[in-house]
């Protein structure tokens, strides 16, 4: 007669591996892994990082950048930092200690880099007071840097440089030449010779706020009366 089959314990929580990511010190970088963090996650890719986590899949697997810590199975409700101290207690980051974190660069230095735009859309990152009203629709993309990685592919024969998208808001979706508004979800294609990202962007999502921040409704308003 043949034994029982004992029940299946289920997979614990939490898991520590021996690592320091010496390259996921910086926020950034962390920031960079979640491109492809699920939408329907109950936690926020900006919640985990600043908790000291980087994205490593599948599913909603992360990694604390000093300690090692692996965490996954979040529930609506969780504190990344909360939930990192409870199973990670030792972590050197968590408990306050310098470990190297480099955090994001100043709004002025943002400002310096990269035209003014108005990239304290970093859901609070950089700045609660400038943040935009709303949350963006592909929080991952909200820096020009992120955006511009996804265009590895982008076609060769394309008359656009993936640096102008990038700059205007735009990442790539890795079809034809397609690409996305980080902000509003707006979508353009058929990119012909001469055309500006900043007026193709204005003219089919004049309502997009990433837009209007950066541009001013001032500029947004003139494209509209010219295709008027």
């Amino acid at each position: 007669m043949g034994d029982a089959a004992p029940a299946e314990q289920p997979e614990p929580r939490g898991a520590r591996c021996q690592l320091f990511d010496s390259s996921m010190r910086s926020v950034a970088e962390r920031l960079r892994t979640f491109q492809r963090w699920p939408r329907t996650a109950p936690v926020s890719a900006r919640d985990l990082v600043e908790a000291g986590f980087f994205y490593v899949g599948p599913r909603d697997e992360v990694q604390c950048f000093c300690c090692g810590g692996v965490l996954k199975d979040w529930r609506p409700g969780d504190c990344p930092i909360i939930e990192h101290l409870n199973f990670f207690p030792s972590c050197k980051y968590v408990c306050g200690e310098d470990v190297g974190n480099q955090e994001m660069l100043s709004l002025q230095e943002i400002f310096d880099t990269v035209d003014g735009q108005f990239l304290s859309v970093l859901q609070g990152i950089v700045s609660e007071e400038t943040a935009l009203p709303n949350e963006p629709e592909y929080p991952t993309m909200v820096t020009e840097e992120m955006r511009l990685s996804t265009f590895e592919n982008w076609p060769q024969n394309s008359h656009m440089h993936p640096e102008q998208l990038a700059r205007a808001g735009f990442f790539y979706t890795g079809q034809g030449d397609v690409v996305r508004c980080f902000y509003c979800d707006g979508g353009v294609r058929s990119w012909s010779f001469g055309d500006d990202p900043w007026r193709e962007h204005a003219k089919w999502y004049p309502e997009c706020e990433f837009l209007l921040h950066s541009r001013g409704r001032e500029f947004v308003s003139s494209v509209q009366t010219t295709f008027s």
